[in-house]
């Protein structure tokens, strides 16, 4: 202690043959010296939660589809085991998820795939089924199973929300449902 008040020049302690007491000074730096413990053990909770992922902030981009079919289920999930951590969604076209995804803007990305990308690494995390529908004398409706391929070139019509657009597109390119 002699060496503290000899450091921050002030006398913390009156020391008598009988007792010792903490001068006004020793008081108020018992009371800061507190509040820097808690605020430590405080800084160091937060620092092990964020190491065991407990806490933090999250920033996801999806494409329209999946940000309003999918992702509100998987934020409420997310959300019930992971109180403290924040998830913030960017809704986007597919090919403004992918450049977030490059740039770092976000921390990850869903699409609806397949996608090629010489810098990203995608990996399907759910199947979901789709429907074509045909005319029984058309061409698609002869086969068992229809793959996204086989969709290049035709005309499709695609129905999305309350919109409707027909398109030559080929369907891997395109951000229908």
């Amino acid at each position: 202690m002699r060496e503290l008040e000899g450091e921050i020049g002030l006398k913390l302690i009156d020391r008598t043959t009988r007792e010792v007491q903490l001068t006004y000074v020793g008081v108020n730096l018992v009371g800061i010296v507190s509040r820097l413990l808690a605020d430590l053990d405080e800084a160091l909770r937060e620092v092990r939660d964020l190491g065991e992922q407990k806490r933090g902030r999250v920033i996801v981009a999806a494409s329209s589809t999946v940000a309003c079919r999918l992702m509100p289920r998987v934020i409420a999930a997310c959300l019930a085991q992971f109180p403290l951590v924040t998830l913030s969604l960017r809704d986007d076209v597919q090919s403004d998820v992918l450049r977030k995804v490059k740039s770092g803007e976000v921390d990850f990305g869903v699409v609806i795939g397949p996608f090629s990308s010489d810098d990203l690494h995608g990996e399907p995390v759910m199947t979901d089924s789709f429907c074509l529908v045909a005319r029984r004398d058309h061409l698609l409706a002869q086969r068992a199973s229809v793959p996204w391929e086989a969709l290049a070139g035709q005309r499709l019509v695609m129905l999305g929300g309350s919109s409707c657009s027909i398109t030559r597109r080929a369907a891997v390119q395109s951000s229908m449902p």
